[in-house]
C-alpha cells in the first residue's frame, strides 16, 4: 500500500465525525465527539495527528482532526493546524427531536388533480397516489414557458389531508386553486372544500361554504363556471347530482335540479366547460354497471337543463380514467387515454376530437410522433400559450411520472417533454452511495417493473435535487439486482460486486469512476472470489479495503467474511473472526462505526424467517465477532431494510424493511457509544409509503437520511416499486443554507445584442453541476441545444453563431436562450438580425 493511501483512509475514517464536530460545535455534536475521542486508541490518535501534516488537507480538515486527537480531560489546542484561522462559526441549528419527512423529488402518481395557473405559465399538482401511497398532500409546480422544471411548492396553513380522485379548479378571479372532495388515506369519501392562493406566497386555507353541502363523494367532476364565478361539481360515486359552490365573498353550496332527463349516476368520467355555449359538457365515466361513451349537455345559463347529444361519426370506447380538455382554437373537446375494460389490456393511448361547431361530430386524431404509453388516472391541462394538451403521471399497473405535450396546432404531434429532473424507473434491489466530491447521490442498477437494469443515475442534493441519468465510457457491468457498492474515496470512484439478473450470484467487481464523465473498468481481483447476492458491503478505510458479509451463495443464506483490497492490484482474502458468528442471513444491514472500527450488522432474513439481533465485528488485529445486547426495546425482526450511520450522534438508523411480510416505515436509531441501546423515532412529516428493498445514504451536508426507491406493494412484484425520493432531516441544515438562485447562477444578456452574425453567451455557476443551454424560438420550438453535460464551477461563455441544429441559418427575430441547472432555471430575450 502506498504511503498516501492510508493517510487519506486514516482521513476518511473520521470526516463525517469531524465535520459535525465543526459544522454543529453548540449542539451536543461536539460533546458527542469529544466522547468519541476518549474512546479512541493511543495508536489511533496517534495515526490522526499525522494526517495533519497532510498539506493537501483543507485547514478546518486538519484543525478538527487535532481536536478529535486532542487527551481527555486535556484542555482545548489553542494553536491550529498549520496556524490558519479557523472557519467562523454557525449559528445555533433548530433541532427536530426526531427528525422531519420531506420528499425531495415529485414521484409517480395517479388519481391527483392538475390546474393550469395562467398567471404564471404553469401546471400546479396536488395529492393523488403513488406506488401504494395515498396520502400525498403535496403541491408541485411544472413551469410551462420554454424549458419546463418541477418545483415543490411549500405553503402555509394546514395543508388538506392527503387523498385521491379529489376535484380541483383554477379560480382566475381570486388567483387560486379550489380543491373538493376525494378518498383520504382512511378509505374515506370526502366533502371538504380548500384553496389554495397561488401567489408569490401560497397558503392553504380551508373553506366553510354556507348552504347544506354535498355528502362525501370521490371521483366526481367539476368545472369553473366563469359567467357566474363559481365551481359546478357532478356525479362521483355512481351518482348524478349536480352542485354548485359560489365562489364570491362568503361561498355557498346549493343543490341544482336541472330539467329534462339527467345521466345515469356515475365517476371517473371527464367534464369540460364549453364558454361558446355557457355549459358543462360529460364524457364517459364508469356507472355501477359498466363503462359509457356517452355525452351530455347541462345548459348553465338560467334554469340548468340536461340534453344528451348524439354526435356523429365512430365514436371513441366507452371508458373511465381518462382526461379531457377543451380546445378554444378549433371549439372542439379533445379526449386522451383512460381503460375501457377490466383487464390491464384495455388501458388506452388514444387521442378523440369531439367538434362542437354545428353538429357534433367524432374523430379519431393521429397524431405524429411517439405517444405516451397506455395510462389511466392521469392528469391533462390546456397550455394557452403552446396552443398544447399537457398530459403528467397516471397509471397502467406500472406508475408514471412523465410529462407529455400533444401539440394542437395544424397538425397534432405528441413529444415527451425533457425535464430537468426526470427520475429513474421504478425500481429495488439497486444500490446508492453519496458521492461527497460533488454533493450527489449515485444510483446503480436494480429490478425494475420491466427488467433488471444496468444504468447509472446521479441525483445533486444542493439547493434544488436533479436527476441526471449518466453514460459512463467503458463496458458496463451486465444487468443486476441484490448486489452491493461502496464508494472508494481514495480513488474517488464507487465500486460494485456481486448480485444477479435472478437469483444468480456474479463474483465479478466493477470500478466505475466518478470523475468528468464516468466510465465503467472491470477489476480482476487475485484469489477466490465469493459469489455472492442480496449480502452487505461496507468500506474499511483503515485498512483501504471492502468488507463482505452473507447474503446468499448458491441459494444458501452464509455468515462468511470476506475483505477486497483495493489498493494496488486488488485481492480477495476470507477472514476467520474470532469469536461465535451471527447466523447465516441475506437481505440484513451493516454499517462501518468509524469511532470504534468495526463493523455493525442488523437484521436480515435467517432460515426464512427474519431476525433483529445485532453483531459487531471488530476489523483491527485479529478479527473478533462479538452479539450485542442493546437497551431499549428492539424493533421487529425485519429484512430488505436500510440503514445508515448517523456520526453527528454516533448511531446507527434503520428505516422501514418487510416485517413478518408487510412492508413497514417506522425508523429505528441504534446508539452505539457505551451501553448500546435502541429506541424508536417518530419523525415530524408524513412518511413515505411502508417500503423495503430501497436505498439509504446519509447526507452529511445536510444531516439527514435520504432515501430511494424500493417495493412497498401487497405482493405484486410487477407493479409496486417506486421512484421515490425521501429525506428525513435529522435537523434544520445550517451548514449549507440554500444558495440563493442569483448568488449560485448568473447569467447576464449576450452581447452584442441584436446580433449578426454571431453573439457570445456567458453563464457562471457557483457549484459543478449539469447545464443545459438550450435556444428556442417565439413559438418554443427548440432551435439549438448549445451545452448539455456537466460543467464545472466559474465563468463558461458559449459563441452561438445563429445556426440551428442541423447547421441552418435561423432567420430574423426574438429567440430566448434558457440556461437548466440544479439550481433552477434562468432565461433571457435576444435578437438576430439580417
Amino acid at each position: 500500500m502506498s504511503t498516501e493511501a492510508p493517510r487519506l483512509g486514516r482521513f476518511i475514517a473520521v470526516v463525517c465525525l469531524a465535520a459535525a464536530a465543526l459544522l454543529y460545535p453548540q449542539t451536543g455534536v461536539a460533546q458527542a465527539t469529544r466522547r468519541a475521542a476518549t474512546e479512541l486508541t493511543p495508536a489511533l490518535r496517534e495515526r490522526l495527528v499525522e494526517a495533519t501534516h497532510d498539506s493537501r488537507l483543507a485547514a478546518w480538515q486538519r484543525d478538527t482532526m487535532v481536536r478529535l486527537a486532542e487527551t481527555p480531560g486535556g484542555a482545548e489546542p489553542t494553536a491550529h493546524a498549520g496556524g490558519e484561522t479557523p472557519p467562523p462559526t454557525p449559528s445555533q441549528p433548530s433541532v427536530v427531536p426526531d427528525g422531519s419527512w420531506d420528499e425531495l423529488v415529485i414521484a409517480s402518481r395517479y388519481e391527483h388533480t392538475a390546474i393550469y395557473d395562467p398567471v404564471r405559465e404553469r401546471m400546479v399538482v396536488f395529492g393523488g397516489g403513488g406506488s401504494g401511497s395515498y396520502d400525498f398532500d403535496d403541491v408541485w409546480a411544472l413551469s410551462l414557458a420554454v424549458s419546463p422544471v418541477w418545483t415543490r411548492l411549500t405553503p402555509a396553513g394546514t395543508p388538506p389531508s392527503g387523498r385521491v380522485m379529489h376535484t380541483a379548479i383554477y379560480d382566475p378571479v381570486r388567483d387560486r386553486m379550489v380543491v373538493f372532495a376525494g378518498v383520504d388515506l382512511f378509505g374515506y369519501p370526502r366533502n371538504d372544500v380548500w384553496a389554495l392562493s397561488l401567489a408569490a406566497n401560497p397558503v392553504w386555507t380551508q373553506l366553510t361554504p354556507d348552504g347544506t353541502p354535498p355528502s362525501g363523494t370521490f371521483a366526481s367532476t367539476a368545472i369553473y363556471d366563469p359567467l357566474r364565478d363559481r365551481m359546478v361539481v357532478f356525479g362521483g360515486e355512481c351518482r348524478n347530482d349536480v352542485w354548485a359552490l359560489s365562489l364570491a365573498g362568503s361561498t355557498a353550496w346549493a343543490q341544482l335540479n336541472p330539467a329534462g332527463t339527467p345521466p345515469i349516476g356515475r365517476m371517473m368520467h371527464t367534464a369540460i366547460y364549453d364558454p361558446v355555449r355557457d355549459r358543462m359538457l360529460v364524457f364517459g365515466g364508469l356507472d355501477c354497471s359498466g363503462e359509457h361513451n356517452d355525452v351530455w349537455a347541462l345548459s348553465l345559463a338560467g334554469s340548468t337543463a340536461w340534453t344528451q347529444l348524439n354526435p356523429t361519426g365512430v365514436p371513441p370506447s366507452g371508458r373511465w380514467i381518462h382526461t379531457a380538455i377543451y380546445d378554444p382554437a378549433l371549439d372542439r373537446m379533445i379526449v386522451f387515454g383512460g381503460q375501457d375494460g377490466p383487464y390491464a389490456s384495455n388501458f388506452r393511448n388514444d387521442v378523440w376530437a369531439l367538434s362542437l361547431r354545428g353538429t357534433p361530430a367524432w374523430t379519431q386524431l393521429t397524431p405524429d410522433g411517439t405517444p405516451p404509453s397506455q395510462r389511466g388516472s392521469h392528469t391533462a391541462i390546456y397550455d394557452p400559450a403552446h396552443f398544447r394538451m399537457v398530459v403528467f403521471g397516471g397509471d397502467n399497473g406500472v406508475h408514471f411520472n412523465d410529462v407529455w405535450a400533444l401539440s394542437l396546432a395544424r397538425s397534432t404531434a405528441w413529444v415527451q417533454l425533457t425535464l430537468a429532473g426526470t427520475p429513474p424507473s421504478e425500481r429495488d434491489r439497486h444500490t446508492a452511495i453519496y458521492d461527497p466530491v460533488r454533493d450527489r447521490m449515485v444510483v446503480f442498477a436494480g429490478l425494475d417493473n420491466a427488467s433488471p437494469r444496468n444504468d447509472v443515475w446521479t441525483l445533486s442534493l444542493a439547493v434544488y435535487p436533479v436527476w441526471t441519468q449518466r453514460t459512463p465510457d467503458g463496458t458496463p457491468p451486465s444487468r443486476r439486482g441484490g448486489h452491493t457498492a461502496i464508494y472508494d474515496p481514495v480513488r474517488d470512484r464507487m465500486v460494485v460486486f456481486g448480485g444477479g439478473a435472478d437469483a444468480s450470484n456474479p463474483s465479478n467487481v466493477w470500478a466505475l469512476s466518478l470523475a468528468g464523465n464516468m466510465e465503467w473498468v472491470g477489476l480482476s481481483p487475485d484469489g477466490m472470489s465469493p459469489g455472492r447476492v442480496l449480502h452487505t458491503a461496507i468500506y474499511d478505510p483503515a485498512r483501504d479495503r471492502m468488507v463482505v458479509f452473507g447474503g446468499l451463495s448458491n441459494g444458501s443464506p452464509r455468515n462468511d467474511v470476506w475483505t477486497l483490497s483495493l489498493a494496488g492490484s486488488a485481492s480477495w482474502a476470507q477472514l476467520t473472526p474470532a469469536g461465535t458468528p451471527p447466523s447465516g442471513r441475506e437481505n440484513h444491514t451493516a454499517i462501518y462505526d468509524p469511532v470504534r472500527d468495526r463493523m455493525v450488522v442488523f437484521g436480515g432474513l435467517g432460515n426464512s424467517y427474519p431476525v433483529n439481533d445485532v453483531w459487531a465485528l471488530s476489523l483491527a488485529g485479529n478479527t473478533s465477532w462479538a452479539q450485542l445486547t442493546p437497551a431499549g426495546t428492539p424493533p421487529n425482526g425485519r429484512a430488505y431494510h436500510s440503514a445508515i450511520y448517523d456520526p453527528v450522534r454516533d448511531r446507527m438508523v434503520v428505516f422501514g424493511g418487510l416485517d413478518n411480510g408487510s412492508p413497514q416505515r417506522d425508523v429505528w436509531a441504534l446508539s452505539l457509544a457505551g451501553s448500546t441501546a435502541w429506541a424508536r423515532l417518530t419523525p415530524a412529516g408524513t412518511p413515505p409509503s411502508p417500503r423495503e428493498s430501497h436505498t439509504a445514504i446519509y447526507d452529511p451536508a445536510r444531516d439527514g437520511m435520504v432515501v430511494f426507491g424500493g417495493f412497498d406493494g401487497d405482493g405484486d412484484f410487477c407493479t409496486d416499486r417506486n421512484n421515490e425520493v425521501w429525506a428525513m432531516w435529522f435537523q434544520s441544515p445550517i451548514a449549507a443554507p440554500p444558495v440563493p438562485r442569483s448568488a449560485a447562477v448568473t447569467l447576464p444578456q449576450n452581447f452584442p445584442n441584436p446580433f449578426n452574425p454571431a453573439t457570445t453567451i456567458e453563464f457562471s455557476l457557483s457549484a459543478i453541476g449539469p447545464v443545459s443551454l438550450i435556444v428556442y424560438d417565439m413559438r418554443g420550438r427548440l432551435v439549438r441545444k448549445l451545452v448539455s453535460c456537466e460543467q464545472p464551477a466559474g465563468r463558461q461563455r458559449i459563441v452561438w453563431d445563429a445556426t440551428d441544429d442541423d447547421g441552418q441559418r435561423v432567420g430574423s427575430g426574438v429567440y430566448f436562450y434558457v440556461l437548466v441547472t440544479s439550481f433552477g432555471e434562468q432565461q433571457r430575450k435576444m435578437i438576430v438580425v439580417e
